[in-house]
């Protein structure tokens, strides 16, 4: 009889083991495949970050920018007609081009607390006459995700996949940036990302001189045969300026149907800068750049 109980408490005991041998190799999957998922959403924030800093460079390049102190004191003088927010938005927009863009994280700034006035201080005081003296980046740097110090052992050796990830850094950086790069024209192909709107400047150019020899876009529209008239963003020159707003602009020839003028004059309306309906207007920013 005792012989019996103990072989029973054996084969318990063995049972036990084994399950509790299941239970630790389960918790063990568990945790690598909620390892690999964190790893994986962290290089997918990291891919659109990338693919945002893209177009905070190309905006750099673009009228958009401010790029000298004088240049942003003209600029957002003419904001004055905006709101406070929509002024604020206008400035954050100058200054994550340098921080998001170039990856100046240091020149950041809490702006929660600031209004448009100090905001504007930070990057004409700040940011813009740092650019004298760093090298603008032609691309953005690809930056890695990591958890830092929160994956150190008590002895300060880094885990395993944060030396793994270490190990293909130059890899891991490739992929980043091709998939980046892909997921910023899928967005651009979408028209999530326009960069002939986005990269217009902040308030309607001048019509004088200044605007001769300068290439635009107005929007017309095309009637169709049994179809809704299409609007059309019409690219040409500008060869001259007359009073009131009227410029002559001689029309790509793409955009010339039978019977049309090569130049014509037209009135570019302030108002109708960089708005998508009628005769609105705009700088044809991929020839102006």
């Amino acid at each position: 009889m005792k012989h019996s109980l103990i072989t029973f408490a054996l084969s318990v005991s063995q049972e036990r083991q084994a399950e509790a041998e299941r239970m630790l190799r389960r918790q063990r999957e568990f945790k690598e495949r909620k390892k690999e998922m964190q790893k994986a959403d962290r290089l997918e924030a990291a891919t659109k970050e990338y693919a945002k800093a893209l177009t905070f460079i190309d905006l750099y390049h673009s009228p958009f920018c401010w790029k000298t102190v004088k240049v942003a004191e003209d600029q957002f003088e003419k904001t004055g007609d905006l709101s406070q927010t929509a002024k604020e938005d206008v400035v954050k927009e100058q200054i994550r081009i340098r921080v998001l863009g170039f990856g100046w994280s240091d020149l950041h700034c809490k702006w929660s607390d600031k209004t448009a006035d100090e905001l504007f201080e930070h990057l004409i005081k700040k940011i813009i006459p740092e650019e004298q003296k760093r090298c603008i980046p032609q691309k953005p740097k690809a930056i890695l995700p990591s958890r830092g110090l929160r994956e150190t052992h008590k002895l300060g050796t880094l885990t395993a996949d944060v030396i793994e990830l270490n190990k293909n850094e130059e890899k891991c950086k490739k992929d980043v940036v091709k998939a980046a790069t892909e997921f910023r024209d899928k967005e651009i192909k979408e028209g999530k990302v326009d960069m002939t709107v986005q990269g217009q400047p902040t308030s309607a150019p001048k019509i004088d001189k200044t605007i001769l020899d300068k290439r635009i876009q107005q929007l017309f529209e095309f009637p169709e045969k049994e179809k809704a008239d299409r609007k059309v963003w019409c690219k040409g020159l500008v060869v001259g300026v007359k009073k009131g707003n009227i410029v002559r602009i001689q029309w790509d020839k793409k955009y010339l149907r039978p019977g049309d003028l090569e130049i014509t004059e037209e009135t570019l309306i302030t108002e109708r800068f960089n708005k998508k309906y009628l005769y609105s207007w705009r700088l044809d920013i991929n020839n102006n750049i």
